[in-house]
């Protein structure tokens, strides 16, 4: 099974590491389909109302102890500061 197939059966376990966590989205090599055993997991997630950076700590080390690897997680915001907005916006 690859990774992919893993997130998509995991996908209720990361929802709920990521509680106070909305809208929890991949990007990056996995979302391409692209990556390697190197390759972190990038995840791009909405943080709830009232949750701070340390809140985003806690579901970055609870997603790479469910995952098993390394794992970064970013806000839409964050990724807006550093110019990254498009991968923001949704499509179809």
């Amino acid at each position: 099974m690859n990774l992919r197939d893993q997130l998509r059966q995991q996908s209720s376990s990361i929802r709920a590491a990521a509680f106070g966590g909305k809208d929890v989205r991949l990007f990056g090599s996995v979302a391409r389909d692209q990556h390697t055993t190197e390759n972190d997991v990038d995840v791009l997630i909405r943080l709830a109302l009232g949750r701070t950076l340390l809140d985003l700590a806690r579901i970055d080390i609870a997603l790479e102890r469910l995952l098993g690897r390394r794992v970064d997680v970013v806000t839409e915001a964050g990724l807006r500061d550093f110019g990254f907005g498009r991968l923001c916006s949704r499509t179809g």
